[in-house]
């Protein structure tokens, strides 16, 4: 992102904040955040997260948003049950 003052970029979940760290200046202008999520199980499927960004009170923060959709790898799964066995 970028803007004049420097904006904030933060990540967010059902209006819960996930992530306000800035990765650090890529450039005198450009500002980046990046959000990792590991371990996604099966609870984060369809989870809507929001990118947000704001440099002021006197605009509304741009804002964008991402569903988590994952397939999953059946062979891994029928191979552990058939080890169960």
């Amino acid at each position: 992102m970028t803007g004049r003052p420097q904006p904030k970029v933060t990540w967010w979940h059902e209006g819960a904040l996930l992530d306000d760290l800035s990765d650090g200046e890529k450039s005198e202008e450009v500002v980046a955040n990046t959000l990792t999520l590991p371990n996604l199980s099966r609870q984060h499927l369809y989870r809507v997260i929001t990118c947000r960004a704001t440099n002021s009170n006197l605009t509304q923060p741009l804002h964008t948003s991402i569903t988590i959709d994952m397939s999953c790898e059946y062979r891994t799964i029928i191979k552990q049950l058939l080890n169960m066995n």
